[in-house]
């Protein structure tokens, strides 16, 4: 056996097996019987025998370092990552020597800001005709009697 992969235990790598099959099907009980029956002769034991790849004996590894070559990728990330910050630590340092700062953008550019204008104020017109329909619903039901109906001659007046 191949020792470079290491095949983890059964009694921690349990995969249980199942058979789909239709609602209510009616080749599931026959299906059972069967699958029950192979069971109990030890028929399924068998085919599970047949196709396990047997005991791994290796060499006990614990406690041992690594290496490199198995966490070269990692490092180079890490390096990556630092490479890029000092880079970007250096072009900030240099703009800060020669005066020059960095772009930053407070404000809106002219025609942006327009447009947001705009929109603000659709919505607040959307906001005060919605609010103006919300208050004839509740004067509406103010004017509820005690059984529950709506007063037809004050409806009458509050519609448009």
């Amino acid at each position: 056996m191949d020792c470079k992969i290491l095949a983890t235990p059964s009694k921690y790598d349990f995969k249980p097996y199942a058979f789909g099959f239709q609602k209510d099907s009616p080749l599931l009980g026959l299906f059972n019987f069967y699958l029950k029956e192979m069971r109990e002769k030890g028929a399924m034991k068998k085919i599970l025998n047949k196709y396990d790849s047997g005991p791994q004996i290796c060499p006990d590894s614990s406690g041992q370092p690594l290496g490199m070559d198995n966490c070269f990728t990692a490092f180079m990330v890490l390096v990556f990552g630092l490479g890029l910050a000092l880079l970007l630590m250096g072009i900030e340092w240099l703009a800060e020597l020669t005066g020059k700062s960095l772009p930053v953008y407070e404000t809106l550019p002219p025609q942006i800001e327009d447009e947001k204008d705009k929109i603000i104020k659709e919505l607040t017109e959307q906001n005060r005709a919605i609010l103006e329909e919300l208050s004839r619903y509740k004067n509406q039901l103010g004017n509820i009697n005690e059984k529950g109906f709506i007063n037809k001659d004050i409806l009458a007046s509050n519609s448009c």
